[in-house]
């Protein structure tokens, strides 16, 4: 699977992510990580965007999504 980490957004604290699989296709949504200061920590968040790209993956082949 390859994961495509979009821009932070402050205001909704989300990261917009495309998961590719196999020709399938889907973005979600992924909450951001922030460090102790508050500040984005993309290394983190991309940390995170696998853990739901696992997800992704079983829902995929499952039927669910794509």
């Amino acid at each position: 699977m390859k994961i495509y980490l979009g821009s932070y957004d402050a205001q909704s604290g989300t990261v917009p992510v495309t998961f590719r699989q196999e020709g399938s296709i889907v973005k979600r949504p992924v909450n951001a990580v922030l460090d102790s200061q508050g500040e984005y920590d993309r290394t983190a968040t991309r940390e995170r965007a696998k853990e739901v790209g696992r997800g992704v993956a079983h829902k995929l082949a499952l039927g669910v999504v794509g």
